[in-house]
């Protein structure tokens, strides 16, 4: 076949331009792979957390590995000891932050500061971070202003819910207190401070340490289990600032409803049997940390997540029949108990990026790395190989060295960095088969377990610590959890100048409550009641949540 020359010079171009496209295209995708490769990032991070059981040694491994994978090192600090208003109002000050915030209880502040980066524009450019959320999910990340501040790290699940252990809030008790006691079904306040108090004169010391019977964590933000009990033992969820009525959808605060009268009264017993101590009330969060960790504590109530570096100190001092498991107690049998709940969005606490930060796109690319399935798999598993093993159908394991090594702090801080508190799913990873936590996955955990635990589960009958408390319900109500909107009030406003008022009655009155003088309660309780009623408006305080249930009913 012959062609003429305009048309043989047409196919030579156009065979040349075909060409010219893929070289560039490949030079272009191998640029763009290479920057972003060879560019490395370094940002800060601040975290309003203690940091207990998240420390990591210099030249960690998998922090190494993240850091290679990502090109990216984040230097993170803790609040330790610190008092977290003194940290935020110092950074709002100088305006000067961290690339990279969580602010717990002070997000709302930073937020009406100014010291967030809004996000909204930036999220569709990061597909696992965008996907993280639903649609609706990131809607209501909105601030007041229309605003997406924060990214929630917590209660973000990935097919389904996979808990062994209970992380939420109950009463705990030793796991010795039980199999002394041979293994009883413990239901109400009453039948556990009794418990307590009889192995109390039986084992006046554990390992030449004084014996305690029950610890309540009063230390600032944390001591929320001072005051928020009686909505656990009426048999409400953990609406946390209130209980709210199903059917009317209105809300009532929890202080003098009758169970919470009883519930302090016995505490008020307690406190004379010498269960409960007055040091309680002034112990510092480390001090209470220090002291579950000598395993001489009995019981405590608490959210798991605030005790659990202690816990694991007690497994690996060999000692598991002082590790705790929890109770769902109510203040009489015949009340449903509904201490656990499905996971629910938080939409007053998350990560934010500070108008400090000078990258935001490589802040966001950062986590938007870490929401990947192989770190996800770093993060929690390790190392295929070296931290654990697949089978031949997939399923993850370890070997019982790599078991023990996962024990150790040590080793821990060594070897693994679960950057626990940037964006991470719980449940199942993608490939539906293994969970994204070790101890979650159930031949792991049963096989991690000491005999000790197994047999205190086949005592009762039952395959996992979550099964000593009821079941959740299926779905949550749609404005829980209620406190996520106290947690996000403006502190100037009237209903956040109530909410703070409402925290420092409670911690100023309720340690006298339960130290008052033997046949005193009463009158200490009425004197409290008034003091409360007085400086307390709390039917705008009411108004105002139950105003909130009905806007998020029609959500």
């Amino acid at each position: 076949m012959h062609l003429n020359k305009s048309g043989y010079w047409l196919k030579i171009t156009v065979a040349l331009l075909a060409g010219l496209s893929i070289v560039l295209f490949l030079l272009l995708y191998s640029w763009d792979f290479n920057d972003k490769q060879e560019e490395y990032k370094e940002f800060t991070a601040f975290f309003a957390f203690s940091g207990l059981g998240h420390e990591t040694n210099k030249n960690n491994r998998i922090q190494n590995k993240i850091e290679e994978l990502t090109n990216t090192k984040v230097s993170i600090s803790w609040i330790g000891n610190k008092k977290l208003e003194n940290i935020i109002d110092k950074m709002i000050a100088r305006k000067e932050y961290p690339d990279f915030i969580d602010g717990a209880k002070a997000t709302s502040q930073l937020i009406l500061s100014g010291a967030y980066i809004p996000l909204e524009d930036y999220l569709q450019d990061y597909p696992n971070l965008y996907s993280y959320l639903s649609e609706d999910e990131w809607e209501l990340m909105r601030s007041d202003d229309g605003h997406i501040y924060i990214i929630p790290q917590f209660g973000i699940v990935y097919g389904n819910e996979t808990d062994t252990s209970h992380r939420e809030e109950a009463f705990f008790i030793q796991k010795d207190v039980l199999k002394w006691a041979g293994y009883p079904k413990v239901t109400t306040v009453k039948e556990y401070f009794n418990l307590i108090g009889e192995y109390l004169k039986t084992h006046p010391t554990i390992n030449d340490r004084q014996t305690q019977g029950f610890l309540i964590l009063c230390d600032g933000w944390r001591g929320f289990s001072l005051s928020n009990v009686p909505q656990f033992i009426a048999g409400y969820p953990n609406d946390g600032c209130a209980i709210v009525d199903d059917k009317t959808k209105t809300a009532k605060l929890y202080d003098f409803i009758p169970e919470a009268k009883e519930y302090y009264r016995l505490l008020n017993e307690a406190y004379h049997f010498e269960i409960l101590k007055s040091d309680t009330f002034v112990m510092t969060y480390e001090q209470y940390i220090s002291q579950l960790k000598t395993g001489s504590v009995l019981g405590v109530i608490d959210q798991y997540w605030q005790f659990e570096a202690a816990q694991e100190s007690l497994y690996e001092q060999g000692l598991p029949e002082r590790t705790y498991v929890p109770l769902g107690l109510t203040i009489e049998d015949g009340v449903t108990e509904r201490y656990r709940s499905v996971e629910a969005l938080d939409i007053s606490n998350g990560i934010g990026i500070s108008v400090s930060c000078k990258d935001v796109r490589g802040a966001l690319s950062y986590i938007d790395q870490l929401l990947g399935q192989n770190i996800m798999k770093l993060r929690f598993w390790g190392e295929e190989g070296i931290d654990y093993n697949i089978d031949e159908d997939g399923l993850f394991y370890r070997s019982e060295e790599q078991r023990k090594n996962a024990s150790s702090m040590n080793y821990l801080a060594d070897n693994f960095y679960t950057l626990y508190y940037f964006p991470h799913f719980d449940g199942m990873l993608a490939d539906g088969i293994n969970t994204i936590r070790p101890a979650e996955q159930p031949k792991e955990f049963f096989a991690a377990l000491p005999d000790y635990d197994k047999e205190l589960l086949n005592a009762y009958g039952y395959q996992t610590f979550v099964d000593f408390l009821n079941k959740p319900e299926e779905e949550n109500a749609p404005w829980f959890p209620l406190y996520s909107f106290t947690n996000n009030l403006n502190p100037k406003s009237e209903i956040g100048k109530i909410n703070k008022r409402l925290e420092e009655i409670r911690k100023e009155w309720l340690p006298l409550v339960i130290m008052s003088e033997e046949g005193q309660f009463d009158i200490m309780w009425e004197n409290y009641s008034i003091a409360f009623h007085n400086q307390i408006d709390i039917n705008i305080y009411e108004n105002a949540l139950t105003e909130e249930i009905g806007l998020r009913s029609k959500k």
